[in-house]
């Protein structure tokens, strides 16, 4: 077996293996990982469980299942690659494996919490998943929407993927 299987079986197990305090999910595992400053990790955690608290206090629902419902809600399915036929670049739609999709959804997730504009953590936590759980649309959802959009576009082209 190549050294590269063996690699990728063990991201793999231990992918698995690494599970959340909360609600034993590796997605809320990643979603804690991704504030974490100077080793501090029960800091990011104190402030998801406020955020949660509040969550749960606010919707009358487990916020934790709601976030992976939304993970799953935001997957992109395909992406899109640009391909040069002849002086031009065109866009060619490419499907995106399953870890690759969870990945995505969480980075969206990720980035628009970071961009969010509070003074604390968990009040920011608290404001993007509040607005990601509620029925309007937000950013997230009108910024997948424009991808599936210029993808189906350039669904002609997708005799010539890679």
């Amino acid at each position: 077996m190549s050294h590269k299987i063996k690699t990728q079986r063990r991201y793999d197990f231990a992918f698995i293996m690494k599970r959340d305090i909360f609600y034993n999910s590796i997605w809320l595992n990643k979603y804690v990982n991704k504030f974490i400053k100077q080793g501090k990790k029960y800091v990011v955690e104190k402030h998801l469980a406020c955020a949660f608290s509040t969550l749960k206090f606010n919707l009358k629902k487990m916020p934790g299942f709601l976030f992976m419902n939304k993970i799953h809600e935001l997957l992109p399915v395909i992406s899109s690659v640009s391909k040069r036929l002849g002086r031009k670049y065109q866009i060619v739609p490419i499907p995106i494996k399953s870890r690759r999709q969870h990945v995505l959804a969480l980075d969206a997730v990720v980035k628009y919490t970071k961009n969010f504009d509070h003074r604390t953590l968990s009040g920011r936590m608290t404001a993007v998943l509040s607005e990601i759980f509620g029925p309007k649309k937000n950013q997230i959802v009108k910024k997948a929407a424009e991808q599936i959009k210029t993808i189906t576009d350039s669904r002609m082209y997708l005799t010539l993927r890679w």
